[in-house]
């Protein structure tokens, strides 16, 4: 895959997400308060002029977002543990949680 197409992928996703650059930056950053700092740096990729590459986790990413919210889940509702891990997710067409965090991640059983 080239960084042309991997570009191209990211930015087809995030325009058919209709996701501004600062809750795409803080579901990328799982609520993290470097969020705005972060936003600033999608913008720059955003830009048909710019250099800046995405990489292919962020592609990725946005891929899975896409499948995610095709799938009915309203990603402005996603909520994060303060340790990162994922909280909740809304699904539009039944308004539940459709999510049961992985609170024990890294802990031994």
């Amino acid at each position: 895959m080239t960084d042309k197409k991997t570009k191209e992928i990211y930015l087809a996703c995030f325009e058919s997400l209709g996701l501004l650059p600062i809750e795409f930056a803080r579901i990328m950053h799982l609520n993290n308060e470097r969020s705005r700092a972060q936003a600033t740096k999608v913008y720059r990729k955003l830009s048909e002029e710019s250099t800046v590459g995405v990489t292919y986790a962020e592609c990725l990413a946005l891929q899975l977002l896409k499948f995610v919210a095709d799938e009915g889940y309203d990603l402005a509702t996603m909520t994060f543990h303060d340790d990162g891990s994922l909280k909740s997710i809304v699904n539009k067409k039944n308004k539940r949680c459709q999510f049961e965090a992985i609170t024990d991640i890294g802990s031994e059983n």
